[in-house]
């Protein structure tokens, strides 16, 4: 049976007509042979991220976005909202003038101490939903869809108590120790494998280098130390440094199991070491304000030997603990009570400005004319008005003496520092060859 069909090849797709009368005239197959060679690429080929999938392109270009074209109605509210906040910036600028000129600092140091809290945000403040919600979780699950929490509502008093369980709960989950060393262990494992996957994303998305290395800090802890790098990092340690990373690795945990700082060890608060720590503190934050290494602090003449001389005030000091020095303090809840302030920031060293230290110079200047005590004396000796003189020795001390040394070993003497006298040489030095030219001559 004869057969009869059809090819036509038009562009890129080709199409094959059967037109056998036996068949259907509806019977037909298109075939594209660029288009299943195409896929037939992608899906052979490595496109997780945008570099594998354009090699010639490391960096994905930035995307440009689309202007939308504003009614006349948002262009006249929008140019109002901007008049608006131009005018309130205006009269913001000039109260913060105001406020550097009467205080004697600059413009940018006022407005960065009103800006910090509005520009930067380190964490998710507690709220009342999340602490409701928190409280709830602590019951049975099956309290938690029968009970509504806006159905209750709360006082003020309870709302704080719950935002701050809340937030220790918080804390406990973020920073709590965990009961034993197979538990830590694990949670290091975990969160390293999580930083190890985010760095190579990261490195696949940005093109970064990175190297990370996880310690234990104690000999007796059972974390596995590790490393990793990302692409060729590890690379760096071997060309720059001239040792391999995990020599690195080996002596960094050497160095960190002989710093003691297993979380397991907390020094005890007792008296002796919180007096050091505010003695120390104070000090520390003394010399950085004066910018001076070698200060020391005064407290019996607080006023003038810091305050007057260095411009400087330790503000916060709770009004409870008395000023004299931490080592003098004999009770460990005041000494607490100061170190948590200087921790907490209360109690701080401030930088006086020209205006305050003139102020307080001219207190200072009259109480001293009211006769106040301002200026502490230094504690006496025990023996003034005594004389310090040597005294001479009496008769039977010089016979006393004289026989002690007798009957001990001689005593070695001390020689003089006189100069050793040397030889003098002759003034004039007659040579062998002169004498030899005489003998001829007088042959």
């Amino acid at each position: 049976m004869s057969t009869a069909g059809q090819f036509s090849g038009l562009g890129t797709a080709s199409t094959w007509t059967s037109s056998s009368p036996n068949r259907l005239q509806s019977n037909k197959h298109t075939i594209n042979p660029v288009t299943s060679f195409v896929e037939n690429v992608k899906s052979s080929a490595n496109s997780s991220s945008w570099c594998a999938r354009n090699p010639g392109v490391p960096v994905q270009p930035i995307k440009a976005q689309a202007l939308r074209l504003l009614s006349t109605a948002e262009e006249s509210s929008r140019s109002l909202m901007k008049e608006d906040k131009a005018n309130f910036l205006h009269s913001q600028n000039a109260k913060l003038e105001a406020i550097a000129a009467a205080n004697n600092v600059t413009f940018d140091h006022v407005k960065g101490l009103i800006n910090t809290k509005t520009n930067y945000h380190h964490s998710c403040r507690a709220m009342l939903q999340n602490a409701l919600v928190h409280a709830k979780s602590l019951k049975v699950n099956t309290e938690l869809v029968k009970v509504d929490l806006e159905a209750h509502p709360l006082s003020q008093s309870e709302e704080e108590l719950l935002i701050e369980k809340l937030q220790e709960y918080r804390e406990l989950k973020m920073r709590g120790t965990h009961m034993n060393n197979t538990v830590t262990a694990h949670n290091v494992n975990y969160m390293v494998d999580r930083i190890t996957k985010e760095l190579e994303n990261l490195h696949d998305r940005t093109g970064i280098y990175a190297t990370l290395f996880v310690m234990r800090g104690h000999v007796n802890d059972t974390i596995q130390s590790t490393w990793t790098a990302t692409n060729n990092s590890a690379d760096f340690w071997q060309d720059v440094i001239q040792q391999p990373v995990a020599d690195i690795a080996h002596k960094y945990e050497q160095w960190a199991c002989t710093q003691g700082q297993s979380p397991d060890i907390v020094e005890h608060d007792n008296l002796a070491s919180v007096r050091k720590q505010v003695t120390k503190t104070i000090l520390d934050g003394l010399r950085q304000a004066t910018n001076k290494r070698n200060i020391i602090m005064n407290y019996l003449n607080y006023e003038r030997s810091i305050i007057l001389a260095y411009g400087v005030k330790l503000v916060g000091w709770p009004t409870d603990v008395k000023f004299v020095n931490p080592s003098s303090i004999g009770v460990i809840s005041e000494v607490i009570r100061l170190r948590d302030a200087l921790c907490s920031g209360a109690c701080f060293w401030k930088k006086l400005s020209k205006c305050e230290r003139q102020e307080f110079l001219a207190q200072w200047e009259s109480r001293v004319t009211a006769g106040e005590a301002v200026l502490k004396p230094r504690k006496k000796r025990a023996d003034v008005g005594v004389s310090h003189k040597r005294k001479a020795p009496s008769g039977a001390e010089l016979s006393a003496d004289k026989e002690n040394r007798s009957e001990g070993p001689p005593r070695k003497r001390l020689r003089g520092s006189r100069k050793r006298t040397l030889p003098k040489s002759v003034e004039f030095i007659q040579d062998t060859d002169d004498d030899d030219n005489e003998e001829d001559l007088d042959d």
